[in-house]
């Protein structure tokens, strides 16, 4: 299925693309054990207007996938250097300044997560060092698996992972549990 929209798994399964038949084809899909898909349910001006949104935090809900498997949401691969290099540089809906704290302290705020998101003293060293004039997301929805362009150096509990652009093979990162976890 990876890949192929609902009208197209519909004519598949041997059946009209209408909305019924589509629903069936959902149902079958269910009862198989599921799926994941890309959902295309808000437009431009609605992200926009979000972006914007004083409340709003930045963040990526994508799973951690496999390189060339699949046909994930490219946001996989770019969700925050599509912020930085679409919305900021080129489009000028927020700016750099908004967009880093809203990626940053205020998603760590939002999420109750303790000494992360700022960087001061006592907190742990998780850095994102790019170049403002390059970065972009690459990945598009018919060739997802893209890597961004334009990140230089990534610090991870104060560790390089990423030193000029190329992972460095360190893994220092820890699953972090926000408030609400209860180990299930």
């Amino acid at each position: 299925m990876a890949g192929k929209n609902l009208a197209e798994l519909t004519i598949e399964a041997g059946m009209e693309p209408t909305p019924e038949n589509a629903a069936e084809v959902v149902f079958d899909i269910l009862k198989g054990g599921g799926a994941t898909a890309v959902y295309h349910a808000i437009g431009p001006e609605d992200v926009d207007r979000i972006m914007q949104h004083p409340a709003t935090a930045i963040g990526s809900d994508g799973p951690v996938g496999i390189f060339g498997e699949g046909a994930p949401h490219p946001r996989q691969y770019g969700t925050f250097a599509r912020v930085l290099g679409h919305y900021v540089r080129e489009r000028g809906i927020i700016s750099l300044e908004d967009a880093v704290r809203k990626m940053s302290s205020q998603t760590a705020r939002r999420l109750g997560i303790q000494d992360r998101g700022m960087l001061t003293e006592g907190y742990y060293a998780d850095i994102a060092v790019f170049d403002a004039d390059e970065i972009i997301d690459k990945a598009t929805f018919e060739d997802p698996h893209q890597y961004a362009v334009g990140m230089k150096f990534v610090l991870v509990n104060g560790q390089v992972v990423v030193a000029d652009g190329q992972h460095t093979g360190r893994r220092p990162g820890k699953i972090i549990y926000g408030p609400g976890y209860t180990g299930n």
